[in-house]
């Protein structure tokens, strides 16, 4: 499991899962053939029809789990041509920025599962999606909480043309790569990523992961 830590101290992955796990795709692919009719909690009606009323005018980039908006600020440099909408459950780090924001990025709390189902029955697609660092539910016995086995996962694929994903956890990232391709989506990586203390990095996270010594893995997909 990710085991409780200090402020500042890297968190590492625990856990007897080694491989990926041999449930994954039946999971994977019972998802891929039912569909999954969560209802919505209540505020998330009204704050996904705000959202997409005032982001359909220029194509959408999403950066989910964006806490502070470290990544949101740096894509939204990058594509200035495009929305980047950083999305967070946790209206805590959202309200504690990293740095003031390009005028094409903004910040939501949303809760992801919603957002997903709900951009997929207005039939929103987003040019690229990026899955950096997710909590990795590493307990073999939580696989259906990481994105990949999650019944929301069609959605996310349905409404992603392009998508990346960044783990330090090589199982993460070698299960999601297979989940897409199980769903028909072409996928590169995993990749292990060669980033060094002078690189750029995407969140708080990364630089941590990189600057002690942890892989960082890379998964694309289309």
């Amino acid at each position: 499991m990710r085991r409780k830590h200090a402020v500042g101290e890297v968190p590492e992955i625990t856990t007897a899962q080694s491989t990926v796990h041999p449930r994954l795709t039946a999971v994977v692919q019972k998802h891929l053939t039912h569909v999954y009719q969560r209802p919505p909690v209540p505020f998330m009606r009204d704050c996904f029809a705000q959202i997409y009323a005032a982001h359909r005018d220029r194509p959408v980039i999403l950066d989910t789990g964006c806490g502070r908006g470290h990544s949101t600020r740096l894509l939204a440099q990058k594509y200035p041509d495009h929305w980047v909408l950083g999305l967070d459950k946790s209206l805590q780090r959202l309200s504690h920025l990293s740095e003031p924001l390009p005028e094409n990025a903004r910040l939501y709390r949303v809760e992801l599962v919603d957002f997903w189902l709900l951009a997929q029955a207005h039939g929103w697609r987003f040019d690229q999606v990026y899955v950096f660092y997710p909590n990795p539910w590493p307990k073999a016995m939580h696989l259906q909480r990481r994105w990949h086995a999650h019944a929301v996962f069609p959605a996310f694929l349905e409404t992603a043309r392009h998508f990346e994903l960044r783990t330090n956890w090589s199982v993460y990232a070698e299960e999601f790569a297979q989940a897409c391709t199980l769903a028909g989506r072409a996928v590169r990586g995993p990749t292990a990523l060669a980033l060094s203390a002078d690189s750029t990095f995407v969140s708080a996270f990364e630089r941590k992961y990189v600057l002690t010594g942890q892989p960082v893995y890379q998964v694309q997909g289309s």
